[in-house]
C-alpha cells in the first residue's frame, strides 16, 4: 500500500472514530416508545463489577428499549451483585451460579429471561451506543438473516482507540478466514435454537456459532452504524489465547465440513490401508464427505470399495469414472510404473487433471474446505489440525500441504524456485513452496473453484504436471501456498513398506 493510500485510510477511519464518538458516546434517558419489541438482552459478569453499572445504563437507556434485561452473575467476588441490585427497581433481574463458563453463564441467562425471538447477548466490561438495538433491529429484515452485527468502538482508560480492524462485512468464505463479528450481535432466536445455542467448550464461541449457521443456511450482515464500546484491559479472557494458533482449530472442526477427495486407482494392496487410516483420522467425522472417484475399471475392486465407504461412518459421494489414459495400461499399473509416467507424462497430467475436474462436480456444495489425498499416502491422524491451523494462522495461504518424499527420486515432493527441498519444514512450520502434489493438501474452498486443471504450467509439454500447474495458478492469483512441517505423511508401496 502506497504511503498516499495509508494516509488516506487513516484519514477516513479517524473520521469515522470522530462520528461514532460525537454520536454515540452520550447516554440519554430514551423517552419515545420503542419501535422494536421481542429483543431479550442477557449481560454475562465476572467480577466486573467496576464495569457493570456503565454497561446496564447502556441497555437500559437504548433508543428502543429490550423487552428484558438479565444480568448473569458467573461466580464474582466483587460488588457485582450491589450494582445490579441499585437496578432491579428499572426491571433489571440478577442471575448467579459457579459455572465458571461465559457459554453456560449466556444460557443460564437466557433461561431466566422470557422467550423472545430475538437475542443480545453483552458482555458487562463493554457498553452499548444509544441507537444499537434499534440500529440491528431495523437491519433484521430478510428472514434467512441469522445474526446482524456492529462496529466495535475500541477504548481504554486513556480514551478512544478507534475503530477495530478485525470487524469486516459479511462473506461466507472470508468468515472461514477469520471471525466477522463479535459475540454482542443481534441473533434470531430461530437460528440460534437450530445450531443448539452457545458451545460450551473452547474459546472463540461466538466464530463458531457464526461458522455454524451459515453453514446451515443462515446469512449474517454487518450495520457499521451500530456500535459497540469496546473495552480494552488487562483482566480480558481473551488475553488468554493471544498467540496460541491452536485454538483457532476448534471452530473449524466443529462447524466447517471438509471434502476429501481422492482418486482410486484399483490399486488393492493400498485400499484396507487407507480406509484404516480414515477410521483413525482424528476429525468430527459428521464434518467430513469423502469423494471418491474410482477409476479402477476393476468391478471386484469397485465393490471392495463402495462397501468400506458404506462402512466408514461417514458421508461419501461415490464416482466411478471409466474412462482411461492408456488403452493397453490398466490404471494401478500406470498409476505405479515410473515408465509408463515419464513416457506418456502430457497424456497422464491430461488424464488425472480431468479426475480433478469430475471430483470437483461432486464436491458437496456445503464444503468449506477440500482436503486432496491420494490413495497412497497415510497422513498422520492429526494432520487437519495441523493443516487448518495454518490456513488460520495465515490468511493468505490459499492451500496448505503436508510433506511426502517422493517414491521415484530421493527427494521431497515440495519445490521452491525450481529446486525440490531436502529436507522438511521443522515441526508446526510453515514454509512457502512454489510446486507440490496433490497427495495431501487442503484448499480453501473458493480457491479449488477457481482452478482450472490443466496439464502443464507453462502451455508447453515441456512441464506436464498437473499438479504443478495447480499449484502455479494458485500462487499467480495472489494466494501463497505452504508446507506444513507437523503433516510428515507415509508414501507406501506395493511391498508393505514406505518412504
Amino acid at each position: 500500500m502506497s504511503i498516499r493510500n495509508k494516509s488516506a485510510r487513516a484519514a477516513k477511519q479517524q473520521s469515522l472514530v470522530e462520528s461514532y464518538v460525537g454520536s454515540h458516546s452520550e447516554i440519554v434517558t430514551a423517552t419515545a416508545p420503542s419501535r422494536y419489541e421481542g429483543t431479550a438482552c442477557i449481560i454475562t459478569c465476572h467480577n466486573y463489577g467496576k464495569f457493570l453499572a456503565q454497561c446496564i445504563e447502556s441497555c437500559l437507556n437504548q433508543s428502543a428499549p429490550f423487552e428484558s434485561i438479565v444480568v448473569v452473575d458467573d461466580g464474582s467476588s466483587d460488588d457485582t451483585a450491589e450494582v445490579t441490585q441499585r437496578f432491579a427497581s428499572r426491571g433489571v433481574r440478577y442471575v448467579r451460579g459457579e459455572w465458571k463458563n461465559y457459554s453456560a453463564a449466556r444460557m443460564a441467562g437466557l433461561s431466566a429471561a422470557p422467550r423472545t425471538p430475538f437475542l443480545l447477548f453483552v458482555d458487562a466490561d463493554n457498553s452499548l451506543s444509544r441507537t444499537y438495538h434499534e440500529r440491528l433491529r431495523s437491519a433484521m429484515k430478510e428472514p434467512n438473516l441469522g445474526a446482524v452485527y456492529g462496529h466495535l468502538l475500541r477504548f481504554d482508560e486513556t480514551g478512544t482507540l478507534g475503530l477495530s480492524e478485525s470487524v469486516r462485512p459479511f462473506d461466507r468464505h472470508e468468515l472461514r478466514r477469520g471471525n466477522l463479528a463479535d459475540a454482542c450481535s443481534l441473533v434470531r432466536r430461530e437460528a440460534f435454537d437450530q445450531v443448539g445455542g452457545w458451545q460450551m467448550e473452547g474459546f472463540l464461541t461466538d466464530w463458531m456459532m457464526w461458522l455454524d449457521m451459515t453453514r446451515h443456511g443462515w446469512q449474517l450482515r454487518h450495520v457499521p452504524e451500530a456500535v459497540l464500546n469496546y473495552r480494552i484491559h488487562g483482566d480480558q479472557m481473551s488475553n488468554a489465547r493471544h498467540g496460541n494458533w491452536d485454538f483457532h482449530v476448534a471452530p473449524l472442526r466443529q462447524a466447517c465440513m471438509i471434502a476429501v477427495v481422492t482418486l482410486f486407482s484399483g490399486r488393492r494392496w493400498s485400499l484396507e490401508r487407507h480406509f484404516e487410516w480414515l477410521a483413525r483420522l482424528d476429525w468430527k467425522r459428521e464434518n467430513l464427505h469423502i469423494v471418491a472417484i474410482d477409476n479402477s475399471n476393476d468391478p471386484e475392486f469397485s465393490r471392495e470399495l463402495k462397501t468400506r465407504l458404506a462402512d466408514c461412518g461417514m458421508a461419501f459421494s461415490y464416482v466411478a469414472d471409466r474412462s482411461q489414459a492408456l488403452t493397453d495400461v490398466d490404471a494401478a499399473s500406470f498409476a505405479g510404473s515410473r515408465e509408463h509416467r515419464s513416457q506418456n507424462a502430457y497424456t497422464l497430467a491430461t488424464h488425472l487433471a480431468r479426475l480433478y475436474a469430475v471430483a470437483r462436480q461432486h464436491v458437496p456444495s456445503g464444503a468449506d474446505f477440500i482436503w486432496s489425498v491420494e490413495d497412497d499416502i497415510e497422513p498422520p491422524a492429526d494432520a487437519l489440525h495441523h493443516l487448518c491451523k495454518g490456513l488460520f494462522r495465515y490468511p493468505k495461504a490459499g492451500a496448505v500441504t503436508g510433506c511426502a518424499r517422493s517414491r521415484f527420486e530421493d527427494q521431497w515432493i515440495l519445490w521452491r524456485e525450481g529446486s525440490a527441498f531436502i529436507a522438511p519444514p521443522p515441526a508446526d512450520e510453515y514454509t512457502p513452496v512454489d510446486a507440490t502434489g496433490f497427495y495431501c493438501t487442503l484448499v480453501r474452498r473458493p480457491v479449488f473453484d477457481a482452478i482450472a486443471f490443466r496439464p502443464t504450467r507453462d502451455w508447453s509439454m515441456k512441464n506436464c504436471a498437473y499438479d504443478w500447474a495447480a499449484m502455479h495458478d494458485i500462487v499467480q492469483s495472489g494466494w501463497q501456498v505452504l508446507a506444513s512441517g507437523s503433516v510428515r505423511c507415509k508414501h507406501w508401496q506395493a511391498d508393505g513398506s514406505f518412504i
